[in-house]
């Protein structure tokens, strides 16, 4: 019986580590997609079909424009809240940004119906 009990423990283990593995998949998966998006941002490539607009600063350093960072940050949800947008900027791209100057920069694009639409009060998509 030991040998039985042994294999049991054995498999009880390897099943627990798989069920904690397979939970961590969608963040893994998520974490993945925001590296490849921001290898193709800095290497200037556009394997996803978002424009890729860039901004150099002095020391050479290259960052996305605020516009292409909110794109980029929209094209993966229906919809998200302004003071989110600030956040992932900052996260993601390193973009400081108030959220005045964030908004203010969607709804320019907005207001001519391209890249952006208000779904609703601080709450921004990109249009299809």
């Amino acid at each position: 019986m030991s040998d039985l009990d042994t294999a049991i423990a054995e498999k009880q283990l390897l099943v627990e580590s798989l069920r904690k593995a397979v939970s961590a998949l969608p963040v893994a998966e998520s974490d993945l997609a925001t590296l490849l998006r921001a290898k193709e941002i800095l290497s200037g490539t556009n394997v996803t079909g978002v424009i890729v607009n860039t901004v150099t600063k002095p020391e050479g350093v290259v960052r996305p424009t605020v516009a292409t960072g909110v794109e980029a940050i929209l094209s993966g949800v229906l919809e998200l809240h302004a003071s989110e947008i600030v956040s992932q900027l900052e996260q993601r791209f390193g973009i400081k940004a108030s959220k005045q100057v964030v908004v203010g920069t969607i709804l320019r694009y907005a207001n001519n119906g391209r890249r952006f639409k208000r779904t609703k009060p601080n709450t921004f998509a990109l249009i299809k």
